[in-house]
């Protein structure tokens, strides 16, 4: 995915536990290595802000300045998972509440517009926008749910899977201020033509991982040749329930990738 990004010529990763649970170094790695720059405003490791991701980033287009904050959710479930992975590697997840309120007053002095990247619900997105005043845009890879949001608050969300790009443009007053002129998704159907290179980068992740599924495969059923009918049955049964449990219900979200035009 970080390959395609780079390819994709992204501009902003805001870092999750989906890269974290791999540790320090492979994040250090994927941030450094590539073109785009990481976020991670309330991230700490060894007690302060990660020299490898930065609190926010700002973006000149000539018309308006714009900064981008991101923030990681610290009750997130695979980030609680990954409890024992943060000690070791020193690394802690601040209260975005607390970090916001800090670092908001410095960048709206730098900033026309500002906008929070999160994994937040809607439901989460809409509390903190409450909490803590001065965010103009917040766009999540977290849940959608069912929570109205109202006229005057702007969010977005990133679709599942990436089945659709994300379309905000603003238009600048000339004072400092915008307006929002177009929200809207673009699906990426059948209709879209597939980038050649990206398409060989799929097709080697492919082959790759039905590589290791294979390997996985012949492991099992050596394993298994020494179970019991009984615990054959019961190991069977814990890993169906296990692959079946419905997203929405595991706490996982993606990471967000932005392209600023």
């Amino acid at each position: 995915m970080l390959n395609t990004m780079a390819l994709m010529k992204y501009d902003v990763l805001n870092l999750s536990p989906q890269e974290l649970r791999f540790g320090v170094e492979f994040t250090r790695q994927a941030c450094t290595g590539n073109p785009f720059t990481c976020l991670a405003s309330n991230l700490l490791y060894q007690g302060s802000s990660p020299p490898w991701a930065k609190q926010y980033i700002l973006e000149d287009n000539g018309d308006l300045k714009i900064a981008f904050i991101g923030i990681i959710d610290p009750e997130d479930e695979l980030l609680k998972s990954l409890v024992s992975l943060q000690e070791a590697d020193d690394l802690q997840v601040a209260p975005p509440e607390t970090v916001l309120n800090r670092l908001l007053p410095a960048v709206r002095d730098k900033a026309d517009v500002i906008i929070l990247l999160s994994q937040l619900s809607t439901t989460k997105q809409l509390a903190l926008l409450d909490a803590v005043k001065g965010i103009d845009i917040s766009i999540s890879a977290g849940l959608r749910d069912t929570t109205e949001i109202p006229e005057d608050v702007v969010i977005l969300h990133s679709v599942y899977r990436g089945e659709a790009i994300g379309i905000l443009e603003a238009v600048a007053d000339g004072s400092g201020s915008f307006s929002i002129s177009k929200k809207d998704y673009l699906q990426l159907d059948a209709s879209v033509p597939a980038g050649e290179r990206v398409g060989m980068l799929v097709e080697a992740y492919n082959r790759r991982k039905a590589g290791q599924l294979e390997v996985q495969t012949r492991q099992e059923l050596m394993e298994g040749l020494s179970f019991s009918p009984e615990e054959y049955i019961e190991r069977f049964n814990k890993g169906h329930n296990r692959q079946n449990v419905p997203e929405e219900q595991t706490g996982q979200s993606g990471c967000n990738q932005l392209l600023v035009k």
